[in-house]
């Protein structure tokens, strides 16, 4: 018993973390959807793949950087200061070196694709090589749980990224909006986090610091993790680029985008103030056993009924924002039901291992992972797209809807634009999104397998409770969207943002009439906590 006062404490100080990041989680959110809703009625799909696909290159130099080194600035608890101006020093120099890499390969991408990628490439490099010194302050800022700083670089940097891509699409710059939007916000990360830093790290080198940086992971195998998380989170924009198309890339995009949503921005809230509470008591069992189970049962309570009210609306949803011509993302969205289940879960499980100094257990999944989408990924890209113009009837019922209705809006713009020839046919089209579906197929699956690899390895840290910690938002989700999806059959057609209004409703109410009945008592108490947190903020 004399633990839980200090078990309260840490949960206070994650609670009020949670409610900072939480309005600026929502904030970036509102930011970002607006902003983006323009920008896909201005810039064609095929412009957005065009930036994904040559981000592939540039994330694939980048991995130069992926070094374990920000964990390891966190984890470190001795010589904080020799730490910082070492981490400073050799992020800056690797920032460095991804640039002059992105360079030397430029000629490489100039004559296998076109001069565009290989610009691409190289801005994004010297973008990121202008805000690395912002980097080593951030990580001190996490470190020290400086939450409302941490929230309001993340707000602030949104708010400039979405102007500047918005003036610039409008001045017409066409996919280099996207590219080049990113330069006040590394101005401003520079500033501000320097600024707010509890330390000012200098330029200097501690050889022995940087020989310790080395050994965190170790460097050589961050590297290899990274290389796989890049084959995990990228791989499939290069094949879809390369096998289908920049168009199919486009939607890919967007559908992967909005699929994040429940790990990014609604999870992330919750992860974003784990990891130094992992680090604080990962010597501690039993008080690390209930950190983890709080914020993975918080976790799945927030992902999962979102998760499947998103992939019930996103037809409706994907018309009333972005247009017509978007529907194609639709199926593709409904794919990642998988992915969207798992990777919230799968992300804090990295987390804690990080935490506890077991980076290798994180970077073996990793390569697993990346093992078993390097055999799936292509095999599925490749096969799905053979499908088109003869799919199973249950298939066609559901892909060919959105394609036929996309291609009407292409013909009537192209009437209406006087050109008389849509931009789009349908085979191609169906063969773009077949592709898409299968890659988002395989992401599906190597998270599956790395959320079953956490687990196992978790058991040497933490007790997890599996059904108490999961089984009642998992539950209480998929009863909820069955009767979302029932009283939706039953309604005559709405207009889509009532019907996004409804689903929305019903999905709340019914969730969380079942989540009561299922975990009562202990529901109420962990809301009661977190009420008064927030009174004391």
């Amino acid at each position: 018993m004399s633990g839980q006062p200090r078990q309260e404490s840490i949960g206070k100080r994650a609670l009020h973390g949670a409610f900072y990041l939480g309005l600026a989680s929502y904030g970036i959110l509102a930011i970002t959807f607006a902003s983006g809703i323009v920008l896909a009625r201005i810039l064609d799909p095929a412009d957005f793949g065009t930036v994904v696909f040559a981000n592939f290159f540039y994330s694939l130099i980048a991995r130069l950087k992926d070094h374990g080194f920000d964990g390891a600035l966190i984890h470190r608890t001795e010589d904080v200061q020799t730490a910082a101006n070492t981490h400073l020093v050799l992020h800056v120099s690797i920032s460095g070196l991804v640039v002059l890499v992105a360079a030397v390969i430029f000629p490489i991408l100039v004559f296998f694709h076109d001069t565009t990628i290989g610009w691409i490439v190289l801005a994004n490099a010297l973008i990121f090589l202008l805000g690395s010194p912002s980097m080593t302050c951030s990580r001190l800022l996490d470190k020290e749980m400086r939450y409302s700083k941490i929230s309001l670089l993340g707000v602030v940097g949104n708010v400039l990224t979405a102007a500047s891509q918005l003036t610039l699409a409008f001045w017409g710059w066409g996919l280099w909006a996207l590219v080049f939007s990113g330069v006040p916000t590394r101005i401003w990360a520079v500033a501000a986090s320097w600024r707010w830093s509890p330390l000012r790290p200098r330029v200097k080198l501690d050889w022995d610091m940087a020989k310790w940086y080395f050994r965190f992971g170790p460097y050589w195998l961050s590297v290899v993790s990274g290389l796989a998380t890049l084959i995990i989170e990228q791989v499939h924009n290069f094949l879809v680029g390369s096998l289908v198309g920049f168009s199919a890339v486009g939607f890919m995009s967007r559908a992967y985008g909005w699929a994040d949503l429940p790990t990014q921005r609604v999870t992330h809230i919750i992860s974003g103030t784990a990891f130094p509470v992992y680090a604080k008591l990962q010597h501690e069992r039993d008080r690390l056993s209930y950190a983890f189970r709080l914020v993975q049962g918080a976790a799945a309570r927030l992902a999962f009924p979102f998760a499947v009210y998103l992939v019930l609306v996103i037809p409706f949803g994907t018309r009333f924002l972005i247009g017509e011509r978007w529907l194609p993302v639709a199926p593709i969205f409904q794919v990642f039901a998988v992915y969207m289940f798992t990777r919230p879960l799968y992300d804090d499980i990295k987390l804690l291992l990080t935490a506890v100094g077991e980076l290798r257990l994180v970077n073996r999944t990793q390569v697993t992972m990346a093992f078993t989408m390097l055999v799936t990924a292509p095999a599925l890209v490749i096969s799905a797209p053979a499908l088109a113009g003869q799919l199973p009837g249950w298939l066609a019922g559901w892909v060919r809807p959105h394609l036929e209705t996309a291609l009407i809006w292409e013909w009537q713009e192209a009437i209406a634009v006087g050109t008389m020839q849509a931009r789009w046919a349908y085979t191609p089209l169906e063969t773009a999104v077949l592709g898409a579906l299968g890659a988002a197929t395989a992401i599906g699956i190597v998270h599956v397998l790395g959320l079953s690899m956490g687990m196992y390895f978790l058991r040497r840290f933490v007790d997890v409770r599996a059904w108490q910690t999961y089984g009642p938002p998992l539950v209480g989700s998929l009863v909820a969207g069955l009767v979302t999806a029932w009283a939706h059959a039953l309604l005559p057609p709405l207009q889509d943002v009532i019907a996004l209004a409804t689903h929305g409703m019903v999905m709340a109410a019914v969730y969380l009439a079942v989540l009561v009945l299922l975990e009562g008592k202990e529901l109420f108490t962990q809301l009661r906590t977190v009420r008064q947190t927030l009174q004391e903020i």
